[in-house]
């Protein structure tokens, strides 16, 4: 067994320590004659000695490119076996990267339970809606929505978090792209040099040795400065580097915690500890934040439907910690003919709203750049075939757009959102109703409802009141 993982070359430590992240078990390393095996543990009772005991299991071996290559095996296990197997592959998550390919049962991206696919779409819309309200809309008594959720939660490693519009906090979005010629960084060196920077939200290696990143700076002086500082860490490298604007048309990506301790000072401190603990854990308690931060009962959630209303607050929404995607796609249309682009482009952007008849949205995100002008969208990707169904869709309808196709490889900072959201309640929605004049379903309500929301509503309307009555510059009120 391996101890110092300082003595394994750089393409099989990086392999292991992905696969470390990607499995929940036990996983260790061993060197034989220069070559590196990998094993699992699993700690059983043994009911007869009345002590636990270890069972090791071969995986597979890392080649010295970094690739992990499984075992290959046509011996068939026993009952006792074939049980522990089968929990470890409930057990597993994360999205494999295409470069280290491993083989992981994945849950099943389509599902014919129409409860289950409501109630991933309330949990996305707005993960503290009142469950036992839509239970009786869908003819579903409370205990079995709450039962249903908790497997769906554990099935898909649900966890819940806050869609915070970034533009309200005063920051503008940038994509920032970055091409390497010859030699690549590591991904702990990509590491080193991004996460340290609090304002870079998301940073994911492409295929074709290239960075993608997703910043957030007030202004362009800001995002020069950041992007200096990281090409400057990573200037060993012959690279090609690209700024541009962008903003979300559908979904978002989730900010880090480093950035909201950032807003700190910026923002009033009862909304920072709103933006801060809901950022990590969205179902939270408000009687819980008043607690740790001190505030008078009845504060965090005025605060909250303060932040709500005016829109720096969009929602609660869940996000899959085990997505059952294979990997990311990601698309950038760059306009080249703007005529040809404007007859399709609303018919495209109402093919994002469409259902993709899986348990996850059909894009993860689209947004619109600039400089070049176009649009980029993150493809979840479930099969073979369906990154180059895009790019075939395109081609024919000659759009005025040339399509460039990555592969999402890793991603080395921050994590998208992976979600069912109701459309009706997304900006995209909003957009196409208000530009395209078009004819769209109603928007449907998924606030909270029920008894605890009337509760809620009498201390907002207190709170409120009390707010009328005293400046807000007031310190005690602050």
């Amino acid at each position: 067994m391996i101890t110092n993982v300082g003595d394994i070359p750089p393409l099989v430590r990086e392999c292991y320590v992905e696969l470390k992240d990607k499995y929940d078990f036990c996983i260790t390393l061993k060197r034989i004659e220069n070559r590196y095996y990998l094993y699992r543990a699993t700690t059983l009772w043994d009911s007869e000695k009345k002590k636990a005991r270890t069972l090791t299991e071969y995986m597979g071996r890392i080649n010295d490119e970094g690739i992990f290559i499984e075992r290959k095996t046509k011996r068939r296990r026993d009952s006792a076996e074939r049980k522990i197997a089968e929990k470890m592959k409930q057990r597993i998550g994360g999205h494999p990267s295409p470069a280290r390919s491993v083989s992981v049962e994945f849950p099943p991206y389509e599902t014919d339970d129409k409860t289950d696919s409501a109630l991933l779409t309330v949990l996305s819309t707005n993960a503290r809606a009142d469950l036992s309200h839509f239970g009786r809309k869908m003819g579903v008594k409370p205990a079995e929505m709450y039962r249903r959720v908790k497997q769906l939660e554990t099935k898909y490693g649900l966890r819940y978090i806050a869609e915070i519009d970034t533009r309200k906090l005063g920051y503008l979005s940038f994509f920032i792209r970055a091409h390497f010629f010859g030699k690549v960084p590591t991904t702990d060196e990509i590491f080193k040099a991004t996460s340290r920077e609090p304002q870079i939200q998301l940073v994911q290696t492409l295929s074709g040795y290239g960075i993608l990143m997703y910043v957030l700076a007030r202004d362009n002086a800001e995002i020069t400065d950041i992007r200096g500082r990281v090409r400057m860490a990573l200037g060993k490298y012959n690279s090609k580097w690209s700024t541009t604007p962008g903003i979300f048309h559908f979904n978002f990506i989730p900010l880090r915690d480093e950035f909201i301790e950032g807003l700190r000072g910026k923002v009033l401190e009862r909304e920072y500890a709103v933006l801060r603990e809901l950022n990590s854990r969205g179902t939270m308690e408000f009687t819980e934040i008043d607690k740790k931060y001190g505030f008078d009962e009845g504060r965090a959630l005025y605060t909250y439907h303060k932040l709500r209303e005016n829109g720096t607050l969009v929602r609660i929404t869940a996000t899959m910690q085990k997505a059952p995607v294979k990997y990311m796609g990601l698309h950038l249309h760059y306009i080249i003919n703007y005529r040809k682009y404007r007859k399709m482009r609303a018919a495209a952007l109402m093919k994002v709203l469409r259902d993709s008849k899986t348990v996850l949205d059909r894009y993860t995100l689209v947004g619109g750049i600039e400089s070049p002008s176009g649009m980029v969208y993150f493809q979840p990707v479930f099969k073979d075939g369906d990154l180059d169904e895009m790019r075939k869709t395109v081609d024919e309808k000659r759009s005025g757009i040339k399509l460039k196709t990555f592969i999402v490889t890793n991603t080395v900072v921050g994590s998208l959102c992976y979600r069912k959201i109701d459309p009706t309640n997304t900006r995209l929605y909003s957009r196409l109703a208000e530009t395209y004049n078009l004819k769209l379903p109603p928007k449907r309500d998924y606030e909270e409802t029920g008894r605890r929301a009337s509760q809620e509503k009498r201390i907002v309307a207190r709170e409120i009141a009390i707010e009328e009555l005293q400046p807000h510059e007031h310190p005690i009120w602050e």
